[in-house]
């Protein structure tokens, strides 16, 4: 049987404080759409992360 590794979030990049819940993961505030994206992209070169986007608007970097 082949057990996939288990994700851990590594960042999150919001635009909305309210959202996320604080602890344990860097949070990220962005003023605007393109500054999310942007904050994002360049967390996750140096994390060898994944990047997802969530239906609320936050987005999560993965390992």
């Amino acid at each position: 049987m082949d057990k996939s590794p288990i994700k851990q979030i590594l960042a999150i990049v919001t635009l909305d404080e309210d959202v996320v819940v604080k602890g344990g993961v860097p949070i990220f505030f962005a003023r605007d759409i393109d500054e999310q994206e942007k904050i994002a992209s360049d967390l996750a070169k140096p994390l060898r992360g994944n990047i997802y986007a969530l239906v609320n608007g936050v987005i999560i970097i993965t390992n």
